[in-house]
């Protein structure tokens, strides 16, 4: 017998459910559920974990008898052996992380560093190069607060905060732009410079070094586990 899909009033075949996962663009996500059952199917939690994980899913979903767990299967179409299976899961994933990648993550910490520091710093930014020299000369000057002319001529949104950016990671910047605050002093006012379409003024503030704490060793897993996905063979259609 084909399985069927009964939404509302229509009947969908497994043959018609092809072309509905491409239209809607959930084939990215279908393929990424699909490796991670892969990678933590062998994965074995202690008792401990498991009833942990099922009281953490129970809270966020709200089950807290019998009957709303029924309810819940009947709405997401689950039975109560999926449902188990998708309370461990992000345990299991977060162990699989941890297996994979945790011996290594002070080294990968060390080379990524320079990436991960984060910086304060104000920006102004206008598509007018000669108003942009003005504003440079003024503040070289000491004529003007770096943010008041940032509130009043600055095109992008650091204008609501006086031109103040970050804290923001380096490795998150425009290359040249992070290239400039990793080599600046506290204070050091950058002459103009082009970005793209815009002519900017940088003030760096503030150098804030990354720190290994248990925040970023989270981060740090979650990076290695997505290069990971990445790597991972791209689904094709056969046909």
């Amino acid at each position: 017998m084909q399985t069927k899909l009964q939404i509302g009033e229509e009947t969908l075949t497994a043959e018609a459910l092809i072309p509905l996962i491409k239209r809607y663009r959930l084939l990215p996500q279908l393929r990424r559920d699909i490796l991670i059952d892969r990678a933590i199917a062998n994965v074995q939690l202690t008792p401990e974990e498991a009833a942990r994980a099922q009281q953490q899913f129970d809270i966020q979903h709200n089950l807290f008898s019998e009957d709303t767990r029924q309810i819940f299967c009947d709405y997401t179409g689950f039975s109560l052996e999926d449902v188990e299976d998708l309370a461990t899961r992000p345990a299991k994933l977060a162990k699989f992380k941890q297996e994979e990648w945790g011996t290594q993550l002070g080294t990968y910490f060390l080379k990524r560093k320079n990436h991960l520091d984060r910086v304060i710093y104000s920006m102004i930014r206008t598509e007018n190069s000669s108003l942009a020299q003005e504003l440079f000369f003024r503040l070289q000057n000491n004529e003007e607060t770096f943010p008041n002319l940032a509130k009043l001529y600055s095109e992008g949104p650091e204008a609501k905060l006086g031109g103040l950016v970050g804290p923001v990671a380096l490795g998150t910047l425009n290359a040249e732009l992070a290239r400039l605050l990793s080599i600046s002093q506290p204070g050091q006012l950058w002459p103009v410079s082009q970005l793209g379409k815009y002519f900017v003024i940088i003030r760096f503030e503030e150098h804030i070094p990354a720190e290994y704490d248990e925040r970023m060793k989270q981060q740090l897993l979650n990076e290695c586990f997505e290069r990971w996905l990445t790597e991972q063979t791209d689904v094709r259609y056969l046909s």
